[in-house]
């Protein structure tokens, strides 16, 4: 590889990262404020719910988020229980590849739980002035693990 093409890709990389910077910036200004928790999906790995597969669909006013600078208050109802926290946040952000591709991945770091954060509908930018995000377990292991994913709307 000659020296050229080597700076190329190094400042390509470069670029890819501040880029990166940038979204993560413009994802942590979109987590500021009142998020209402407006549908969670549950799955309980048992017997239990209305197909007797562990599944659980519940929707509603079922909570709250509130980020206020670098700490969160929740408070929201998952199949009859109240879960109710307060504690410092961090949101880091990641590359993960797809086939040809890949895609910024959000993750929310709680005290005691961490969230893969979908923003809006995934497109480009979709982390800029979100509106709507998503929930999901950061490291699922779907088909052994108890998991919910909520669905989250600021007004």
């Amino acid at each position: 590889m000659s020296v050229s093409k080597f700076l190329l890709l190094l400042a390509l990389a470069s670029l890819l990262q501040s880029c990166d910077s940038i979204k993560l910036g413009h994802a942590e200004k979109s987590l500021q404020g009142t998020w209402h928790v407006k549908s969670i999906y549950s799955n309980e790995q048992d017997a239990s719910g209305p197909n007797k597969d562990g599944t659980h669909k519940e929707s509603g006013e079922l909570g709250t988020f509130i980020f206020s600078g670098m700490k969160v208050s929740h408070s929201f109802t998952r199949l009859g229980k109240n879960y109710t926290d307060t504690s410092p946040w961090k949101l880091s952000a990641e590359r993960h590849p797809i086939s040809f591709h890949s895609y910024l991945r959000f993750t929310l770091s709680l005290k005691n739980q961490s969230y893969e954060v979908r923003f809006g509908d995934r497109t480009s930018d979709s982390e800029k002035d979100a509106r709507r995000i998503e929930l999901h377990p950061a490291s699922p292991t779907y088909h052994n693990d108890r998991y919910h994913i909520l669905k989250l709307i600021k007004e």
